[in-house]
């Protein structure tokens, strides 16, 4: 089992122990659930080493017998940047739309913004998804807090995420392309960090149940997640003065709450220009994004408490 009990009593009662690991005979009620949830803070802060560590292990088995190691953290943003600064600002000489006249560059950030943060989602669903079956052999140890590893690879994404931002801010230091971001990304950016984390670990720790049930799930999430990618304006603008058509879809678009992430993220970034792009408000995006992480967190983790029970016997 996946979880352990400290004495007979809390055995039959369902209490949690001390170190936070619970023990729920038969299925778990509301109240047991909302309780299990409501520990989080207390579970994340008194196992804050065993995730710093994780997602230390994380980094380094991904950049494991690179020549640069670490390093690509930064190098491999800052070179995405390069190619496309260079491909549609000098190259083809893309326009975003009308009023980007004076903005040449506009177009290359515009889609390397766009991509950053579309690559930090869908790198931490995907391998969320996966987690708890890729590490088996931690799960049926009976102290480790399975609930922690979707968590794990929310953070080391959010990490990668980060220095992409820094070589981005760099970048735009050491060059004309692009103007520095302005003061506002320092007052915004911790908040919406901490939102996206909460988004991505929801939709991990739900991704992560089901993966265990269903072993479908990893190769659909794959599916889904290209489709999402085209349907989210990473490499297109959603406004009818740039396309024409998009009209009558803008209304899904708008239900889309990675389109919100990846708006307010550009808003920040880009410091709202070209205006062309910037038609919609940063406080709706923030509080749309803010509601489905909130929601999504929620539900992610009703999902997992409820199979938590039985992940030993299930893997």
């Amino acid at each position: 089992m996946s979880y352990s009990a400290e004495s007979p009593s809390s055995r039959s009662t369902g209490l949690s122990t001390p170190r936070g690991e619970w023990v729920i005979a038969g299925r778990a009620s509301l109240l047991e659930l909302a309780r299990r949830f409501c520990e989080w803070p207390a579970l994340v802060w008194g196992r804050r080493d065993l995730l710093y560590c994780s997602v230390q292990r994380d980094l380094q088995a991904r950049f494991r017998g690179t020549f640069l190691g670490f390093a690509w953290v930064l190098a491999l943003p800052l070179l995405q940047f390069a190619i496309y600064a260079f491909i549609f600002t000098q190259l083809l000489g893309v326009k975003l739309g009308p009023g980007a006249a004076e903005a040449p560059g506009a177009m290359g950030v515009y889609m390397f913004t766009g991509t950053l943060v579309w690559s930090g989602f869908a790198d931490a669903l995907q391998r969320s998804t996966s987690c708890v079956v890729d590490h088996r052999h931690l799960v049926q140890k009976v102290r480790f807090p399975a609930q922690l590893l979707p968590l794990q690879v929310g953070l080391s994404s959010l990490v990668t995420f980060v220095a992409g931002i820094c070589a981005f801010v760099a970048f735009t230091l050491a060059s004309d392309v692009w103007g520095v971001p302005g003061p506002r990304l320092l007052m915004w950016a911790p908040l919406l960090l901490f939102l996206q984390f909460l988004l991505t670990a929801g939709m991990g720790l739900m991704l992560a149940a089901l993966h265990v049930r269903l072993r479908d799930t990893l190769p659909l999430v794959g599916v889904v997640l290209t489709i999402w990618m085209f349907v989210t304006p990473i490499f297109w603008v959603p406004s009818p003065e740039v396309l024409p058509g998009i009209e009558p879809w803008l209304g899904l678009v708008e239900s889309n709450p990675v389109h919100h992430l990846v708006y307010a993220w550009r808003d920040l970034l880009m410091s709202k220009e070209p205006r062309v792009v910037f038609s919609g408000d940063f406080s709706h995006s923030l509080s749309v994004v803010a509601c489905w992480g909130l929601g999504l967190f929620m539900l992610g983790s009703w999902a997992f408490f409820r199979v938590d029970r039985h992940l030993a016997d299930e893997i």
